[in-house]
């Protein structure tokens, strides 16, 4: 592993554009991170499915919620943005709902989760995951967007989410899914098997983030790419590609 190499890739993405930072930490190796870029509030965007994901699975295991209970396609809401809902038309349970807003980041599905969550249970995930100060989404609908630029979130939380999810048992369904995503045009565009990137990704005007675990089969290091005010979003995504080549690279090396 090369650890050199690991610092100057965050760098290099970092200081590409203003608005950009990059943490990456390879777990279980306290002498191996690096972190480079503006250390401010950035938009969550989708980041906020994870811990609400986090949400859900817990109080699937305290019985609070039932992740095997139906939820009818009449009441998965509409949107003017794709979903992979509009192909199906057959009811789906809350756990595969859960499991939609991570792999494919489904608003719908994830307005449907979020309505169902029991009271308390974002408040407890949260602190379960190490963030207690991370705010409860208003919603995932195409009329909450614009308040989603409001709703701001650290690298440090960041950190924490994917460092408890990648260390507790009942969250392996999670991480499971996160290396299941479908949307892979940013750090892991170019991030070949086995290596995988457990992760999820953001999006608003001007915002484009990436977050996961890269696992090699070897170390496991946590990738935190955040922006905001992007002038250039074809740049900033070309920019956490080659983020992803380096830092696979650097691990494997």
């Amino acid at each position: 592993m090369d650890n050199a190499a690991l610092g100057r890739a965050a760098a290099t993405f970092a200081n590409g554009a203003t608005g950009r930072v990059a943490h990456i930490e390879v777990l279980g190796r306290s002498d191996t991170r690096a972190r480079h870029g503006d250390d401010v509030g950035y938009p969550a965007a989708s980041l906020s499915k994870v811990p609400l994901a986090a949400a859900a699975l817990l109080a699937g295991l305290d019985g609070t919620l039932d992740l095997s209970a139906p939820v009818p396609s009449s009441a998965w809401g509409s949107t003017i943005y794709p979903s992979v809902l509009g192909a199906l038309h057959s009811d789906l349970t809350v756990g595969e709902l859960v499991a939609l807003s991570i792999v494919t980041s489904d608003n719908p599905a994830a307005q449907a989760v979020l309505e169902r969550l029991p009271a308390g249970a974002w408040e407890r995930a949260v602190t379960t995951l190490g963030c207690p100060q991370m705010a409860k989404p208003a919603g995932y609908g195409d009329d909450d967007f614009d308040g989603m630029h409001h709703q701001l979130t650290t690298v440090d939380e960041q950190v924490a989410v994917l460092t408890a999810i990648a260390a507790r048992d009942e969250l392996a369904p999670l991480y499971g899914w996160m290396g299941s995503s479908l949307l892979n045009q940013r750090v892991s565009a170019m991030v070949a098997p086995p290596v995988r990137f457990h992760h999820k990704t953001g999006s608003l005007d001007g915002v484009l983030h990436d977050v996961g675990i890269l696992d090699t089969g070897t170390h496991r290091a946590v990738v935190v790419a955040l922006t905001r005010d992007q002038a250039d979003p074809v740049a900033t995504q070309a920019a956490m590609v080659d983020l992803g080549i380096a830092v696979t690279s650097a691990l494997t090396t």
